[in-house]
């Protein structure tokens, strides 16, 4: 059974709350899985962080350093991330992180956060990515590296929300709306390829998820044999994020 087979390969603790969600919305799955869903919980419960704020003066610019938020823990999949007022901005994500949901508030500072490791330092997002600081907020996705925004069937369409933009390198650095998300009012440049072979910048929608109001740039490629930035639609709901 596809299903079965692909929260087989979870390999962490986002992944295993996916499993147990799924678990609910399959009683047949339930039923084979019961005992295996009970020690999920047990060790997603045990792992539970905090909502975190960015610090002030934080350690370094690691979203994955536990002593840079205000929690001394790295906000996880049930947590909010917030950022204020800072004296680092540029931010590297060094491992896949997962959130319920991203805050700039407001008198934040401009943030550009960038995933540093080709699949493996991603971002997950089962909630809205909010800008309230009125000012510019950067997300940037090298080569193999992801944003996703998704929800589930029970919960509401999850947005981008306004002056937030998202440069998908070329090399398929990516952003991926799954569900009923939207791109609200972000900007997306996806990036033309650079040299022959290389695939540009993409923007995803999957499933009955829809780009909303959002602005979407797609360069074209800068070499023969390359490819250009474009969006792509997906009709089949595929969890990338679960991918081992």
């Amino acid at each position: 059974m596809k299903i079965a087979v692909t929260y087989a390969r979870l390999r962490n603790v986002i992944r295993l709350k996916r499993f147990m969600r799924v678990v609910i919305f399959f009683p047949a799955l339930s039923l084979r899985f019961g005992i295996l869903t009970w020690a999920l919980l047990f060790l997603v419960r045990s792992v539970h962080a905090d909502d975190g704020t960015w610090l002030s003066n934080p350690e370094n610019n690691d979203w994955n350093n536990g002593s840079n938020w205000s929690s001394g823990t790295v906000p996880g999949f049930e947590d909010i991330a917030t950022f204020d007022s800072s004296n680092v901005t540029r931010l590297t994500i060094s491992g896949l992180t997962n959130n319920a949901g991203i805050v700039f508030n407001a008198g934040a500072d401009s943030f550009t956060i960038t995933p540093s490791v080709a699949n493996e330092a991603n971002i997950v997002c089962d909630g809205n990515v909010e800008n309230n600081s009125g000012i510019a907020q950067n997300f940037v996705l090298g080569p193999g590296t992801f944003f996703e925004l998704f929800n589930f069937p029970n919960e509401p369409a999850w947005v981008v929300g306004s002056l937030i933009t998202f440069t998908n390198q070329a090399g398929g650095g990516t952003v991926l709306f799954e569900g009923t998300s939207s791109g609200g009012a972000g900007t997306f440049i996806n990036q033309g390829g650079s040299v022959a072979g290389q695939t540009g910048g993409i923007t995803q929608f999957i499933g009955t998820a829809t780009a909303g109001g959002s602005t979407p740039i797609n360069q074209g490629a800068t070499a023969s044999g390359a490819k250009g930035g474009a969006p792509s639609l997906c009709n089949s709901f595929r969890r990338r994020a679960t991918r081992p």
